[in-house]
């Protein structure tokens, strides 16, 4: 498989779901395959922000949301990992970058229905893949590619700007999961690729953002 290219991406008690992708459909009007998604964000945060939120800032937080999920189903990112060795007193770093990303005015990008659950805002919506896409989609569809999960967070009290941040703790998690079930002795450095591979599950509880993300893998060194 071509290598990837170079940079990413008081408590809440209750658990609130979630961000779902529907399985791939056919589409209504070309061969072009639909991902479907609900997302949620908050309208009258806990954290600092301008409360509550305006209807529109909400759904552009919304769809940055989509737009990071599926450029990591679609396209992929690149990383790095150093994991942590207090006995050659190394810290842990952990670096992800896009490949390619897709964005909040991409025109396969389309929001269907919207509705407010509390001081929730939900938004279903799809995105149309073009040809292109569907190839890079497809090349991570291999038998030889390694699968793996990991669970991240992020604290709620910094706001729903900082919710991204628990994809990348739980994407750090699968690579750190996989990399124990591989090599024995810590490794000092990890790098390769790594594409969302199923539909990322969000909530909040004890006080964090947590995302539940499972991944395809491939290693390089």
């Amino acid at each position: 498989m071509t290598r990837r290219l170079a940079r990413l991406v008081s408590a809440a008690l209750t658990t609130v779901p979630f961000l779902v992708a529907a399985p791939l459909l056919p589409a209504q009007v070309d061969d072009s395959p639909i991902v479907q998604l609900e997302v949620w964000t908050e309208l009258d945060p806990f954290a600092a922000d301008a409360r509550p939120v305006e209807r529109s800032v909400a759904v552009g937080r919304l769809l940055d949301e989509a737009a990071l999920v599926l450029s990591g189903m679609l396209y992929g990112f690149t990383f790095d990992y150093v994991p942590s060795d207090p006995t050659r007193q190394v810290s842990e770093l952990f670096s992800l970058a896009p490949v390619a990303s897709i964005t909040r005015g991409d025109p396969g990008l389309r929001i269907t229905q919207t509705w407010v659950d509390g001081d929730l805002l939900y938004a279903r919506m799809y995105y149309q893949m073009r040809s292109d896409q569907l190839g890079w989609f497809r090349g991570w569809q291999g038998g030889a590619i390694v699968t793996s999960q990991g669970v991240g967070g992020t604290s709620f009290l910094l706001g729903p700007l900082q919710k991204d941040e628990a994809y990348v703790d739980a994407i750090r998690e699968a690579i750190r999961a996989h990399a124990r079930t591989q090599v024995f002795n810590r490794p000092r450095r990890i790098s390769g690729a790594v594409t969302i591979a199923e539909p990322p599950r969000v909530w909040v509880a004890e006080g964090d953002y947590r995302a539940s993300v499972a991944v395809n893998l491939q290693i390089d060194s």
